[in-house]
């Protein structure tokens, strides 16, 4: 906006006072009588209607320039009053920045303080977190929490230091104060991962607990992720059952010492259980795995369900060990599945299991009854060989044991013959085992030397 004239030569717009104003009528009437004056004297010549005439001359010229006087003053008027608004307008401007200002600094200073007094509260949360009195950290703990709730922002930073104080080194021992202390900040993470309440719910929250210890560990109806537990040890009962994981989760080398539950788990991207081992009752009935599955050299010591899961990417489990009984009843392997090299002690049931891709079993080894009839395959059941190598569309075989007796009865696939074998599989010092191979001998490799 442009500035007016007298604010740009900064000096005050001059005012007429009413003294000025009387001295300008005066003036006015004095012009007016002394210009009749002199017509009278010049062009009146004695007669009556010429002075008539010089005097109507003069009214006319004194009228009209005191119109253009009155002319003048209304335009002056009009012009202060423009000018007034203006600089109303400029000050209301300049009031306003001023407002403006003093609210930001105002928020800017109670920022500085609540970040202060955030920063106090966490730092005082810590040091009672890492106390030697197991009363002083239950409080450190509660009072992250506390702080996490009312602070959207520092969840994140909380959940990592409730997981790096679970990451601490731990001897498990029942009764002892400080398995209480992680068993509450075990119970803090669960109350606040499980969606429902948005008034508790942390969302978005990423998990690193790789090489903790947790005992009788609870994310059940749980949504986080990432999710890092390589390493992690898990005693008494373990449940993700119905947990959503929502970003890739490591259980690589993790042990469970207990039974675990992951039914009707949801992983959303890759999940890694390479070399775990899970010594009790192992759940994942009605999973889904949308992402890649590693279960590679994984041990199994009790009976393990993954019946009616849904892979909907490539699944390894080659080289994995089931010491009792695996169930893969009515599950759908929608890729590659390979289960080469895996070792099934009481056997495996494939009942009305669909395999919609390749899927190898090279060098699988099942000592009890398998059961396969039923099963849906897209292409050669056991195509245990490198579908790129020189056996393409060829099958190796797999091992199954054959002198179980009647009440073990074997039921194979449809097509399928099995070759007793004067051999038994390497690391296998008893029983009679047999080659599982396809009826039509075309479809078989040459099987190399053991």
């Amino acid at each position: 906006m442009k500035r007016p004239d007298h604010e740009a030569s900064d000096q005050p717009y001059p005012v007429l006072s009413n003294r000025t104003i009387t001295w300008a009528a005066v003036a006015l009437i004095l012009f007016g009588g002394g210009l009749a004056t002199i017509l009278l004297i010049t062009f009146g010549d004695g007669r009556h209607d010429a002075q008539l005439e010089a005097i109507k001359t003069a009214g006319t010229i004194v009228l009209g320039t005191g119109g253009a006087a009155a002319l003048w003053l209304t335009a002056r008027r009009q012009r202060t009053s423009e000018i007034a608004l203006i600089q109303k307008h400029l000050d209301q401007q300049a009031i306003d920045r001023a407002h403006k200002l003093q609210e930001e600094v105002a928020r800017t200073t109670n920022a500085d303080a609540e970040s202060r007094r955030i920063t106090e509260l966490y730092g005082r949360a810590v040091d009672q977190l890492g106390s030697d009195k197991a009363p002083v950290r239950l409080g450190g703990l509660y009072a992250l929490r506390r702080l996490a709730q009312d602070n959207p922002e520092q969840r994140q930073t909380i959940v990592d230091v409730l997981c790096a104080y679970l990451r601490m080194p731990y001897e498990a021992a029942d009764g002892t104060q400080e398995e209480q202390v992680r068993l509450a900040a075990e119970r803090v993470l669960a109350k606040h991962l499980r969606p429902g309440n948005d008034a508790t719910f942390w969302s978005g929250i990423e998990i690193d607990l790789n090489h903790a210890t947790l005992t009788n560990f609870d994310l059940s109806h749980c949504r986080f992720g990432p999710a890092d537990f390589t390493g992690t040890q898990f005693i008494g009962t373990s449940n993700f059952g119905h947990a959503e994981f929502t970003g890739p989760v490591s259980f690589r080398e993790s042990a469970f010492h207990g039974s675990v539950y992951f039914e009707k788990a949801a992983f959303g991207d890759t999940a890694h259980f390479t070399a775990a081992t899970f010594e009790g009752f192992t759940n994942f009935r009605n999973a889904r795995f949308a992402n890649i599955l590693g279960f590679m050299s994984a041990t199994m010591s009790d009976d393990t369900h993954f019946s009616k899961c849904i892979f909907r990417e490539r699944v390894a489990f080659n080289g994995s060990n089931f010491i009792k009984a695996a169930t893969f009843t009515g599950s759908e392997f929608l890729r590659e599945a390979d289960f080469g090299g895996t070792n099934c002690q009481q056997g495996a049931s494939f009942l009305s299991a669909e395999f919609a891709n390749i899927s190898w079993f090279s060098r699988a080894k099942f000592h009890g009854p398998i059961f396969i009839l039923d099963s849906s395959f897209k292409n050669f059941p056991f195509n245990t060989t490198d579908p790129d190598g020189p056996l393409k569309g060829k099958t190796v075989w797999c091992w199954v044991r054959i002198d179980l007796g009647e009440s073990k009865r074997h039921v194979w696939p449809q097509n399928w013959v099995v070759e007793p074998s004067p051999d038994r599989p390497d690391g296998v010092t008893e029983g009679r085992w047999g080659r599982l191979l396809p009826r039509d001998e075309s479809l078989r490799a040459s099987p190399p030397d053991d």
